[in-house]
């Protein structure tokens, strides 16, 4: 570990969970700085800026990039890296959702933390690419259009008070009395499908999205494929009778919901209303769009 530890980087969102990151700092910082005395350390000051500071430091040669803060820092870091990068992403989970680090199997606690990083090994992960009208995004975990956009956006824009599971479930109820399923139609890895109500698309690398909802079970970071999970007519009555079975992961077998396994889709909607796109819960523009897996390209510390 000596040659990946040679100039390793930490990028710090002190905004992560509702301001509440300086708290962990009190136990992480000091002891990465112990382990690593020639760390470098960088607090994010706005939205983008964790890219910018990636980009900037892969320039001086970062041997390795630590990531303390959420799934937004995180996909930020990513979009710094791309899928050209030969510097590891290392993950200190310490935001609302986590939902990345879920997927990666990566602890909570600060102590647990150190211990996992010290003793951590390079893989390389695939990483998922979404190409819209407007943007273009990278992301490790999960992307997906419909009604989990909505949630997304929801999230970005409020401050809550309350847990964060319990912010992501309550965001997820406006949304369901509010939106209205959208005709979808999908061409992946050339087979043309349509989804006539579709309120969730997810195009999943990774198993978790929505602050602990376990969307895809069955999917693995390394097989070079997305799991795309459909979710027909999601109304109030069927969340309020099913939704548990989404955060525990027994929800594959109900009617509503599909599983198609794929590399590449182009995915488009029929309906007057645009249909809004999350990449690990950042905006990622909105329908047309095209998602792809970029199979082991992404170094990741495991």
């Amino acid at each position: 570990m000596t040659d990946l530890f040679e100039n390793p980087v930490l990028i710090v969102n002190p905004r992560s969970n509702q301001g509440r990151i300086h708290v962990d700092d009190a136990k992480l910082v000091p002891a990465l700085k112990a382990t690593w005395p020639h760390l470098k350390v960088f607090k994010t000051q706005a939205v983008g800026h964790a890219t910018e500071l990636t980009l900037q430091q892969v320039d001086q040669n970062a041997s390795v990039i630590i990531v303390l803060g959420g799934d937004g820092t995180l996909n930020e870091v990513v979009n710094g890296l791309g899928e050209q990068s030969v510097v590891p992403l290392a993950v200190l989970p310490r935001g609302s959702g986590n939902d990345t680090a879920r997927s990666l199997g990566w602890p909570a606690d600060a102590n647990a933390l150190i211990r996992r990083l010290l003793s951590a090994q390079v893989k390389h992960l695939d990483l998922g690419l979404v190409t819209s009208k407007t943007r273009k995004r990278y992301f490790l975990n999960v992307a997906s259009c419909g009604i989990s956009a909505v949630i997304a956006q929801g999230i970005r824009e409020q401050e809550h008070k309350i847990s964060p599971t319990w912010g992501y479930y309550f965001e997820t109820l406006k949304a369901i009395v509010r939106y209205k399923p959208k005709q979808i139609k999908v061409k992946i890895d050339g087979k043309p499908l349509s989804y006539p109500n579709c309120s969730l698309l997810a195009f999943a690398n990774g198993q978790y999205f929505g602050g602990g909802m376990h969307i895809a079970p069955r999917a693995q970071m390394d097989d070079g494929r997305f799991d795309e999970i459909v979710v027909s007519k999601m109304g109030l009555l069927f969340f309020l009778r099913h939704g548990l079975k989404v955060y525990r992961g027994k929800h594959l077998g109900l009617p509503q919901v599909y599983r198609m396994r794929g590399r590449t889709a182009f995915v488009e909607s029929t309906s007057q209303t645009p249909v809004l796109i999350e990449a690990d819960g950042e905006d990622a523009g909105e329908l047309p769009a095209r998602f792809e897996i970029l199979p082991r390209c992404f170094p990741v510390l495991i």
